[in-house]
């Protein structure tokens, strides 16, 4: 997983990054991507895809959910 990451040009250094617009988490096979924006969050889902099916990898989209987060 940490390949795919890295090669997908993600913003992330090895399990955790967090900077001002997003964190990007990884465990095992799981990954949680975090970001002010669904846009911003869409962009970094879709290049991981792409880096992953390069592998021979695919996103299981059964798993794979968006949730908005919002302050109260």
């Amino acid at each position: 997983m940490e390949m795919i990451m890295r090669a997908s040009n993600s913003p992330t250094s090895n399990m955790v990054n967090e900077n001002k617009s997003s964190q990007i988490l990884e465990y095992s096979d799981d990954i949680d991507v975090i970001g002010r924006t669904k846009l911003y969050v869409d962009s970094i889902f879709l290049e991981i895809e792409k880096v992953a099916s390069s592998y021979g990898l695919m996103v299981n989209g059964d798993k794979a959910k968006i949730e908005e987060l919002r302050k109260p």
